[in-house]
């Protein structure tokens, strides 16, 4: 159904994913809009212009930053002036796949369902679109009112292409993940330039154990064992530091445990409100007993990261999301998944005849389950 989908010039398709993929990895991402836009951006999210504030984050600007900047510190001046009707003149929402949607019949079962939905779910973004970032090949949204690919549930969409085995999308997504590693160092939640400062749970190892299954271990693990790399050093950046420094146990994704091993949390490189949901964050902090705002936002970040946003497992109080201490966990979750990664890169390093670094990573993957078990359970 898919293949179907695009079959239409074959050859310039693939030519356009080769200039992406190519091309693609030197190319500036642009700003977050929080700080391109500066006031401009505070005033719409904190006066709910819109009622999700990650509406007006996907919107797409009609000129440059600097000039609707510029446009909108005179405009704002005026006595008639209105923050709807500025933000409807120079911002457009991006709706590639505004059509009929698609309504299951009563005979209609749940596998034919799904199957249907592989198309009404399909995205491809070539160019930079406001902060819609450009990947090489097409991939499946988890619902229909996103255009970006998001990083962990791309996940449990592949089982459910695997299963219909349609291989060839989840080797392109992939292939897309591969090549935002080459050009962010990490996987983002979601190619969006607002989330270039923070990941979700690394699935990505469990993804080439996924695509083996079809295309073989040896040639799968070969393709992406560079990708596999990349990604756990970005999780495990700061290692020497929580190692070398006594007063430094914890630093970025990387916390020294009590007996030494090093196991991981969540993180985020800024510590500010997230752009998507400025005004809830700042009525967070505003409300919260800690003092240090920097580090509620970081929490919240950090929350967002993990994908369990909001869970009361962040939370030192059940259901009072201002007491929210992220950083301050070493989660299961996390650690179980880099012991994953840690296996098939062992794994990979193998079936390629590299068996000192496969004894490295497998040494790594034999110390984290006792880790996990002493501090975990």
């Amino acid at each position: 159904m898919l293949r179907r989908l695009f079959a239409k010039k074959p050859k310039l398709e693939k030519v356009k994913s080769t200039v992406v993929a190519t091309a693609g990895v030197v190319m500036p991402t642009g700003k977050s809009p929080d700080e391109s836009y500066s006031e401009l951006f505070h005033d719409v999210q904190v006066s709910s212009v819109y009622p999700d504030g990650k509406t007006f984050i996907d919107m797409v600007p009609r000129k440059k930053s600097r000039s609707i900047q510029q446009q909108y510190r005179v405009a704002r001046q005026q006595p008639d002036f209105n923050l709807n009707t500025f933000v409807d003149e120079h911002f457009y929402q991006y709706h590639p796949h505004t059509h009929r949607p698609y309504e299951p019949g009563p005979e209609t079962s749940a596998r034919e369902h799904i199957t249907r939905l592989w198309p009404e779910l399909t995205r491809r973004n070539r160019r930079l679109r406001g902060t819609l970032l450009p990947l090489p090949h097409p991939y499946v949204v988890p619902g229909g009112r996103f255009s970006e690919q998001f990083y962990w549930d791309s996940y449990f969409i592949m089982l459910g292409l695997a299963a219909d085995k349609e291989w060839s999308m989840i080797h392109g997504m992939m292939k897309n993940y591969a090549y935002m590693l080459r050009k962010f160092g990490f996987i983002p939640t979601a190619n969006r330039n607002y989330f270039l400062s923070r990941s979700q749970p690394p699935f990505f190892s469990s993804m080439v154990t996924l695509l083996a299954v079809h295309r073989g271990r040896t040639r799968t693990y070969a393709e992406f064992l560079p990708a596999l790399l990349t990604e756990y050093r970005f999780w495990m950046k700061g290692r020497k530091v929580a190692l070398d420094h006594v007063d430094k146990p914890a630093y970025a994704r990387i916390v020294r445990m009590p007996n030494g091993i090093v196991l991981n949390r969540y993180f985020d490189n800024k510590t500010t409100p997230r752009p998507e949901s400025r005004r809830e964050d700042l009525e967070t902090a505003t409300h919260a007993k800690e003092a240090n705002k920097d580090k509620i936002f970081l929490d919240l970040r950090a929350g967002a990261e993990s994908g369990w946003d909001f869970s009361s497992r962040w939370f030192r109080k059940a259901s009072d999301i201002q007491s929210i201490h992220t950083t301050d966990m070493v989660p299961v979750d996390l650690n179980s998944l880099l012991y994953l990664h840690e296996l098939t890169m062992a794994e990979a390093d193998t079936l390629i005849k590299h068996p000192l670094l496969a004894k490295r990573f497998l040494r790594a993957a034999e110390k984290r389950p006792s880790a996990i078990r002493q501090y975990c359970w």
